[in-house]
């Protein structure tokens, strides 16, 4: 017996795209009503169907759009966060101090120009990376490869540079080039050379880097045995020095351990420091021998911890939820939200592992600005003109940031030599240099600096506190956007930055006029009648009701009184006249302003040596 055919009266009916990517098909015969039959899944089996039955054609389409889509939704662009970082150098030959020059300006990285680039220019950008000395050269003999050329911009060109401004981007230049990348910019710059050998310095420290270490106990042990201890990261400048020395030092590791611990829920720096030499002391039961090294222990203040990826809202944000990660590391790889691992081009922050199986690296520092015995690193007087590097204290422990005080800073003593640095300094009048040493309890310590002989002191130029200009001249950067506006547009009551900074701390022309809205102004006092009255007007496009009033106010063409402002095509009208010598009409979406200073005026006529009051 043949059996009972399927009924013809069948609509296939795509659901749209489904996550498990089936597209289902209703029946609307009376024997199934309501119930749902699925798409075959297979090419095969749907082209079976499809040429017995002829009725899933449609099947092929939903298929095609259903599995396209997932593919779509798995390659989501991944958006890398910005780490503060203002220059950093791009080599390809394992050197950390010349390179090709790179900035950061108006939200995206770019190069610099070679046109008038020289040693002076050169020395401001070595200082704002981090080399203290200044530019050994002005070009470095290296330079862009095809590909970095095919995807890289000129961003500066005509930098002309005086030597003393704390960072390149303040320098004079201009954004309009006509430059190859052929003719990006070039440098060499000065290392300290109070480092051992092996090891670099820079910001007042020696580095040196180890692999291999099975935890960080012994990783801690290693760098005793160099007189040395775990690195500790006290700012952001110095963590992007380290950003720039790891990417071209050893580009092929993606993280490091440094001394940075976490206990009882809060982040610290962790140092052994050599203790000082007592007297020996009576041997008891009671007495135990001593190590010649101590653990000190400093808050962290400043962070540069991963803010995760903006394009997923912050996912996979540092430190995250796992408590048994106790350890803070250097990290230029993490987990991408698509899947995988992904590498950015910084190392921020990253809790971690204390060991690993197959090994860690770290980093070991020696701090070279504590050094005693520096001929030239004395202070005269009660040190208040000291502008050395030495930050370390009488008793061996580390400075802290001045910029992460709250009592004592740049901008409470302006000055005093004071930034985002841990220098020893003395802006207070007080003995001799000092420093601080723990900012919740406001200690602070007395710094192991010799006073000097009779020798002056030789100062040091000291990074200064990050800058903020991103934009050549007559431009104004918004900080939340990354963007540069033209500088007319700051205070002219209208926000053009996200966050409303180019419209904080003005002072408007608009107070000085009275406005009267949904008004225009009909002229009744003809020219003739008041001689001084030119009947001039100017009338502006594109303009906000702020600039007009500027405008009304420095004009030199006439005596301007008042305008009429329109929102809808923003324009005004600036005009001679005020309210006395005209009436007022009903204008919807338009403004009236009058200036105050001319609505009581004595106005003298030409003809008639009178003068008339007129008082509105």
């Amino acid at each position: 017996m043949r059996p009972r055919p399927i009924s013809t009266n069948i609509t296939i009916v795509s659901t749209g795209v489904v996550d498990s990517g089936t597209v289902r098909c209703v029946m609307e015969d009376s024997g199934a009503e309501g119930r749902r039959k699925p798409c075959p899944r297979s090419f095969s089996d749907l082209f079976s169907l499809t040429f017995l039955n002829g009725q899933y054609d449609d099947c092929f389409e939903d298929l095609f759009t259903s599995k396209s889509s997932r593919i779509k939704k798995q390659h989501k662009p991944v958006e890398a966060p910005y780490s503060g970082q203002r220059i950093r150098l791009l080599n390809r030959h394992g050197y950390h101090n010349w390179g090709v020059v790179e900035v950061y300006r108006a939200g995206t990285w770019g190069h610099v120009c070679d046109d008038r680039w020289d040693l002076q220019d050169a020395t401001v950008a070595c200082r704002q990376l981090g080399f203290l000395r200044g530019a050994k050269s002005a070009s470095a003999n290296t330079s862009l490869s095809l590909s970095e050329r095919a995807s890289g911009i000129i961003l500066m060109d005509e930098v002309r540079c005086l030597g003393t401004e704390p960072a390149l981007q303040q320098c004079r230049y201009i954004s309009n080039h006509d430059c190859s990348l052929t003719e990006a910019a070039t440098l060499e710059c000065e290392e300290s050379q109070d480092c051992p050998d092996g090891w670099t310095a820079g910001f007042g420290k020696c580095y040196k880097l180890f692999s291999k270490a099975r935890n960080l106990r012994l990783a801690a042990a290693v760098c005793a045995m160099h007189n040395s201890t775990l690195v500790n990261v006290m700012s952001k400048r110095e963590n992007h020095y380290l950003s720039n020395l790891l990417t071209n030092f050893a580009p092929e590791f993606h993280q490091w351990h440094t001394g940075g611990h976490i206990r009882k829920g809060k982040w610290y720096w962790y140092s052994l420091v050599e203790r000082k030499q007592r007297a020996r002391r009576r041997l008891n039961k009671n007495w135990r021998r001593q190590s010649r090294f101590k653990t000190v222990r400093l808050p962290v203040t400043e962070e540069m911890w991963f803010p995760g990826w903006p394009s997923y809202e912050n996912r996979y944000a540092e430190p995250g939820n796992n408590n048994r990660k106790q350890c803070l590391t250097l990290s230029r790889q993490y987990t991408d939200p698509n899947g995988g691992h992904k590498v950015v081009d910084y190392f921020f922050w990253k809790a971690d592992w204390c060991q690993k199986q197959s090994g860690i690296n770290f980093i070991c520092q020696i701090d070279i600005a504590g050094k005693a015995d520096k001929a030239t690193d004395c202070y005269t007087g009660d040190g208040a003109s000291y502008r050395g590097e030495t930050a370390v204290t009488q008793l061996g422990t580390t400075c802290l940031s001045w910029a992460a005080s709250t009592r004592v800073n740049e901008f409470t003593h302006p000055g005093a030599g004071l930034g985002d640095h841990n220098f020893c300094r003395n802006p207070d009048d007080d003995s001799k240099p000092w420093c601080w040493v723990d900012h919740d309890r406001w200690s602070f310590g007395y710094c192991r600096i010799p006073q000097c002989s009779s020798q002056p002191e030789i100062p040091t130029t000291v990074p200064a506190t990050e800058d903020v200009q991103e934009c050549p001249a007559r431009e104004f950067f918004c900080s939340r956007q990354r963007k540069c506006i033209a500088e007319s547009f700051r205070c002219d009551n209208e926000e053009d930055c996200s966050s409303g900074e180019d419209e904080q701390g003005c002072d408007y022309a608009l107070s000085q006029f009275s406005a009267i809205a949904n008004s225009g102004l009909f002229h009744t006092t003809g020219v003739a009648d008041v001689p001084n009255l030119d009947g001039d007007t100017v009338t502006w496009i594109e303009s906000t009701d702020e600039r007009c009033a500027k405008r009304c106010l420095s004009t030199t063409r006439f005596t301007c009184r008042s305008f009429v402002y329109t929102t809808s095509n923003r324009t005004c009208l600036l005009t001679s006249f005020n309210s006395r010598h005209g009436s007022l009409f009903s204008a919807p979406g338009s403004k009236f302003f009058e200036l105050d200073s001319h609505r009581n005026k004595i106005t003298c006529f030409l003809f008639v040596r009178v003068c008339r009051v007129f008082l509105f």
